[in-house]
């Protein structure tokens, strides 16, 4: 299975509960769940994301934050 997966827009509705389900489902991959924020309310969704074991990355996809990340097995854009 994946070691790493990257979840895009994952403070989102969709993307937030993809990177929570996707974590409980597989307890041993790391989910690195990345958002620029800028969504009125996708904050909120920072706690719950935490609280599932996600690593949350405050980043835009556009600004080839990528090339900082390590590298992931997969990669999931909403």
């Amino acid at each position: 299975m994946y070691k790493t997966v990257l979840i895009t827009g994952s403070s989102g509705s969709v993307g937030s509960n993809l990177a929570i389900y996707f974590k409980r489902d597989n307890p041993s991959c790391r989910v690195i769940a990345l958002d620029n924020l800028k969504r009125r309310g996708s904050e909120l969704n920072l706690s719950r994301l935490k609280a599932a074991g996600a690593e949350f990355v405050h980043g835009d996809i556009r600004n080839c934050l990528l090339e900082r990340l390590e590298s992931a097995d997969r990669a999931i854009a909403e």
